[in-house]
């Protein structure tokens, strides 16, 4: 069992979510040692990388999760550099093997919806 702060004893992650995480980062995480704030903002980065694995999801909620955090992961925004800064990983780094990741997931052409659609809705 890990001890989080004023939430109590939670059990320990699925074995498959460290897969994914040395996957997709390169990187193991060390619960113990890295502090609870790096550690906050490390787990919006990987659920960033989480709710991307939906685009092809019957679930509307969940398709359209994937295509915020696609697009949050692929643009250039300050609040992604801030997130990327405060969890310990360059910005840079984190963003080209997550689009690794999810290039490697998707077809360019899906891809290409999700960026298509949001660019028209930017004109409305």
């Amino acid at each position: 069992m890990i001890q989080i702060a004023f939430i109590g004893t939670m059990p320990k992650k699925l074995q498959r979510n460290f897969t994914a995480r040395r996957a997709i980062i390169g990187t193991e995480v060390d619960q113990e040692t890295r502090c609870t704030h790096s550690t906050l903002w490390w787990n919006v980065l990987f659920q960033a990388l989480v709710d991307s694995t939906n685009l092809e999801n019957p679930n509307v909620t969940r398709a359209n999760h994937a295509k915020e955090a696609i697009k949050w992961i692929f643009e250039n925004r300050k609040d992604f550099e801030t997130v990327c800064g405060l969890s310990g990983f360059d910005p840079d780094y984190f963003r080209t093997r997550a689009k690794k990741f999810i290039k490697a997931r998707y077809s360019a052409e899906l891809l290409g919806s999700v960026f298509a659609t949001h660019r028209k809705n930017l004109w409305r």
